[in-house]
């Protein structure tokens, strides 16, 4: 496989991940200005929108690359991470780096691995 596809693939999956992401996040806070949704049901509605947006973006990355499935959606995880890691900070001012935030850039890698894997067999 050429590398020059394989790296813009990765960073196609990547930005529609963040382009999802996005958009399921600004239809969830256009609800909550509307509707009293509590913290607990936000908190899974989010988990679902970014794991989601995990999925499609490895799954459509690893289609496109038609091998290293696992090694396709992990680098979409990373830029992923850092997209929403970037925005977060900015957003908060906050630029520290945490077991949690650790934590999570390990999730996003593994969700949107295995996301590749699948996305190579389909």
């Amino acid at each position: 496989m050429e590398r020059r596809k394989f790296v813009k693939n990765i960073f196609k999956g990547a930005i529609g991940a963040m382009i999802l992401s996005g958009i399921l996040l600004l239809i969830l806070s256009i609800i909550m200005i509307n509707f009293d949704i509590s913290k607990g049901i936000y908190s899974v509605v989010y988990r679902i929108i970014v794991i989601g947006s995990l999925v499609v973006g490895g799954v459509a990355t690893a289609k496109g690359n038609e091998q290293k499935g696992w090694l396709s959606g992990a680098l979409v995880g990373v830029l992923f991470f850092l997209g929403a890691y970037v925005v977060g900070a900015l957003v908060s001012g906050d630029w520290s780096f945490n077991g949690g935030i650790a934590y999570g850039l390990i999730e996003y890698v593994i969700i949107a691995g295995i996301a590749g894997i699948l996305g190579v067999n389909l």
